[in-house]
């Protein structure tokens, strides 16, 4: 990793980040670059590295005050909405960093009134103004600073206006043969009916994204891993599903996991099962994406897409990556 011909420095963190949220379904974003690259401009939101001793809450108000003025309580902020592990460049700096998103109820204040004289020395100059967007507008406009913005910014607008966030870790265990490890689960509204969905569930408090996977993966089917054993992120987005009149809207990051053999070398056990997935969850079995696609019982539409991505990426030559905590 260079830039200008020179090493970056590897820098570990958290970071915190609000998306306020009008009732037009707006969206309040910063204008921002990488120091030094005034060419080079996206829109994404307001937020930063948690600082030592301080709560992921309190670095997202906390950064949400020094970036735009707007002053506001811990417990104003809804959610975790989101979690994302990302690298990047800044400045100096290759930064690994392990993102928590939280939306903000917000009316009454136009893009004219968010005051960037709170920025820190080293931010200024990299902030330029503040906007109101729609996701669906910012994706025309094709200047969001990652892919994953725009459903992050759906999640938070849905959960400003009464939905349940859920934030989860999942896991696509993969034969040599090409096919899936999914779980038969209970649908969540029609008695009776069952659904094929990915392996895993809720990130708990204090839990990384990959930490949270494996536990799931061991809860769920028995089958240990470590860190290096998973692929990159093969899928993050959103689904929003309703269940005894309430709308719940999650946001996921999928890995794979390459096993070497075939399914029938996989012992799957259901005996780690938490006790409210106990009866939820009713089996497990090996599908090939065009299978699902065919079958049309998977917990959302994209599922065969997702499960297609897992897939491609327990072939490529190269499937762990270091650095998973």
């Amino acid at each position: 990793m260079t830039h200008d011909d020179h090493p970056l420095e590897v820098r570990h963190r958290r970071a915190a980040r609000v998306l306020p949220v009008n009732r037009a379904g707006e969206v309040l974003l910063l204008l921002s670059g990488e120091p030094g690259r005034p060419d080079v401009r996206w829109w994404g939101s307001a937020g930063g590295g948690v600082e030592a001793g301080e709560s992921v809450r309190a670095a997202a108000v906390r950064e949400l005050a020094e970036e735009t003025g707007l002053v506001v309580a811990e417990d104003a902020l809804l959610g975790p909405v989101a979690r994302t592990d990302v690298e990047f460049d800044w400045g100096r700096w290759h930064l690994v960093q392990d993102q928590t998103y939280f939306a903000l109820p917000l009316d009454g204040i136009s893009a004219d009134q968010v005051s960037l004289a709170g920025l820190e020395p080293l931010e200024v100059g990299t902030i330029d103004r503040a906007g109101w967007w729609t996701p669906a507008d910012l994706d025309a406009e094709g200047n969001a600073v990652d892919a994953d913005l725009l459903s992050i910014m759906e999640v938070a607008v849905s959960v400003v206006r009464g939905a349940v966030p859920r934030v989860t870790a999942r896991v696509m265990p993969v034969d040599d043969a090409g096919r899936v490890l999914l779980l038969r689960r209970r649908h969540p509204t029609e008695i009776g009916r069952e659904m094929w969905g990915s392996v895993g569930g809720e990130v708990q408090p204090g839990e990384t994204l990959v930490a949270a996977a494996l536990r799931e993966l061991r809860e769920e089917t028995g089958i240990d891993a470590s860190p290096q054993d998973l692929t990159g992120v093969v899928h993050r987005g959103a689904h929003r599903h309703e269940r005894d009149g309430v709308v719940h809207h999650r946001h996921s990051t999928v890995y794979a996991l390459p096993l070497a053999g075939e399914a029938s070398s996989v012992e799957v056990s259901l005996a780690g099962l938490e006790p409210d997935e106990v009866g939820n969850v009713r089996g497990a079995a090996w599908w090939t994406p065009d299978q699902m696609a065919e079958a049309g019982s998977g917990t959302h539409d994209d599922l065969p897409e997702i499960m297609a991505a897992a897939v491609a990426a327990a072939r490529a030559p190269t499937t762990g990556r270091e650095g998973h905590t």
